[in-house]
């Protein structure tokens, strides 16, 4: 049997369900695992990322990143409320300046 041309195996890989491709997604992650030692970490857990509701089933947040399953809402907003606090600082100090006063 002749080997299949580049467009075949693409429209094969196109006609793949759904199911089919997340089944091959799954044994390929088993069997690097199976190949490496190293323990796996928060992002590949199913119960993970069952349990996230940051990311999707595939453990990958909106903005198409790894999701690490920890929700940063607070800090970021702590952090923000900090930067905004020293940017206010800052134009205070130029508006002062420009207006010839003591900086």
């Amino acid at each position: 049997m002749p080997e299949p041309s580049r467009d075949q195996l693409h429209g094969q890989r196109v006609a793949a369900t759904a199911a089919d491709r997340r089944q091959a997604y799954d044994d390929g992650v088993a069997a690097w695992h199976d190949q490496h030692d190293e323990p796996p970490t928060a992002h590949h857990d199913p119960h993970a990322i069952a349990e996230c509701p940051l990311c999707n089933a595939d453990g990958y947040t909106p903005a198409n990143r790894i999701c690490d399953h920890i929700d940063r809402t607070q800090t970021t907003a702590r952090g923000r409320t900090l930067v905004q606090a020293e940017l206010d600082k800052i134009r205070d100090r130029k508006i002062t300046h420009t207006r010839g006063g003591a900086a």
